[in-house]
């Protein structure tokens, strides 16, 4: 079964690269521009994962992670910015982020947290199914 992967961000060349980047890697991708629209897609397909910006117009990445996490605590988010400062990375894991990564990130760390979450994510399912 292939793993199915929201990326939220409003920046274009960061949703296409990441896009380009995990669809060459195996995985379903969906994308958006806003939070909003980053709902929605979560409603709708009910991707495996999510990566978020932190910082966009309207609905924040921080705000997207809380709403997703009430709605599906099991649902690994990774939190993704710019603008990477403590108070950001610790609201985010309170509201529920698996990880917080800082742009520029390394190709291959953003893989490895990606493959982290999704196997902490089958774990946990494996242990509840038990």
């Amino acid at each position: 079964m292939v793993d199915r992967l929201l990326i939220v961000d409003d920046e274009p060349s960061i949703r296409e690269f990441l896009e380009i980047m995990l669809s060459n890697d195996g995985y379903e991708v969906w994308t958006a521009a806003t939070g909003e629209d980053g709902l929605r897609t979560f409603r709708r397909h009910e991707p495996d994962l999510v990566l978020t910006d932190v910082r966009m117009p309207g609905m924040s990445g921080l705000d997207l992670i809380k709403h997703i996490h009430t709605r599906d605590p099991s649902v690994p988010l990774i939190a993704i910015t710019a603008y990477a400062c403590t108070d950001d990375a610790l609201r985010a894991v309170r509201e529920g982020a698996y990880d917080y990564v800082s742009k520029p990130f390394e190709i291959d760390d953003l893989r490895i947290v990606i493959r982290n979450a999704l196997e902490a994510r089958r774990l946990r399912r494996e242990n509840r199914d038990l």
